[in-house]
């Protein structure tokens, strides 16, 4: 396609550049633990740059079978109002570059079984009774062809993958938001997999230790419960709260309202 529009370019302008890409997206996603969605999008566009009279112009196209002429007229007419600029359009190189690996085969042939089986791998995981976990997994397979008037051509595909878990856990006022993301051209592996639940499971105790810290309740716990006298264990004030070192000076509230109901019950430990 690119070559097309170059061909009609040259001769018409002083120097073009084009470039085609086409991407296919397949993406799925959890929202509470549960599949949410999941599908397949396809787009494809086409972008040309010239320089006319020394001006610059741009067009660009996402229509299936796009008409050459009609994106140069339009790349010609945006240069007339573009601004004076000096471009150096590269030409072809003899010298052969290394390959870069960015297409692999695995990513491309993943289905969307395998995608899905995936995100819920990582749902079992991370699940947590007070917590809503979000799992998102998108792949993307990619074609893209460049080139200018001067020569040079290249084209290349790729492929991408990227594996996003956040965990949110609201109580009251207080949000608290973990996440990480695994992202690469090849299919993350089991160990790839557990790196990221991980990640995730270290810094989810700590953090939910400092939101209970910062809405003001005990800073310690005990795990030998502090029971209040036995005139007093129907106090509406001692019911529903935690068992902690802090209610010691509970106990001194009691042993005043023991002593003014005229009750001689022991309140030391």
């Amino acid at each position: 396609m690119i070559d097309r529009v170059l061909a009609r370019a040259r001769g018409t302008v002083d120097n073009a550049d084009a470039l085609w890409r086409r991407e296919e997206q397949t993406a799925v996603a959890f929202e509470s633990g549960r599949l949410k969605a999941a599908g397949i999008s396809e787009e494809a566009g086409l972008n040309l740059r010239v320089v006319s009279n020394g001006r610059m112009g741009v067009a660009g196209t996402t229509a299936a079978k796009p008409d050459p002429e009609a994106l140069l007229e339009r790349a010609r007419a945006s240069a007339e109002l573009g601004e004076m600029v000096e471009l150096a359009f590269p030409k072809s190189s003899p010298e052969s570059l290394p390959p870069i690996p960015t297409y692999f085969d695995r990513t491309a042939n993943a289905s969307l079984a395998e995608l899905i089986r995936m995100g819920k791998l990582l749902v079992e995981r991370l699940v947590r009774p007070d917590c809503q976990i979000n799992v998102a997994v998108e792949r993307e397979i990619a074609e893209t062809a460049v080139g200018n008037t001067a020569g040079a051509r290249g084209e290349y595909r790729a492929t991408g993958i990227a594996v996003v878990v956040d965990i949110t856990r609201i109580a009251g006022d207080d949000v608290l938001m973990v996440y990480d993301q695994y992202v690469g051209a090849d299919m993350p592996g089991d160990a790839d997999l557990e790196t990221l639940v991980r990640s995730v499971e270290t810094r989810l105790p700590r953090r939910s230790r400092w939101s209970r810290r910062q809405r003001g309740r005990c800073r310690w716990y005990s795990r030998r419960p502090v029971s209040p006298p036995s005139c007093c264990r129907s106090s509406r004030r001692y019911q529903g709260r935690p068992y902690c070192r802090e209610a010691r000076r509970w106990r001194g509230r009691w042993a005043k309202r023991c002593s003014t109901n005229g009750c001689r019950s022991s309140t030391t430990r």
